[in-house]
């Protein structure tokens, strides 16, 4: 189960471009925020730490994805440049 849930989150994990140990670091801070809600009975800060960490990941993972389109639009125009010529 560990093995599947690192693989499902491992696009997520290489869309966040700071150093493994910021990374880490931001990412336990999220956790113990929102476990300092959840066990404060505070619904509202428990939801909205969960909303700060699912938003940033998914920020992380849309400038992924813009980035390997780009790599991929200059690959195909430099391959089409090149059939011709």
């Amino acid at each position: 189960m560990t093995r599947e849930l690192r693989d499902r989150l491992a696009p997520f994990r290489q869309s966040q471009v700071e150093t493994v140990e910021a990374r880490l670091a931001r990412s336990m801070q999220g956790h113990k925020d929102n476990v300092a809600a959840v066990v404060a009975g505070n619904a509202e800060e428990a939801y909205e730490a969960m909303r700060r960490h699912n938003a940033r990941l998914s920020v992380g993972m849309l400038n992924l994805l813009r980035r390997q389109y780009a790599l991929e639009t200059e690959e195909k125009e430099r391959n089409d440049n090149g059939h011709n010529t």
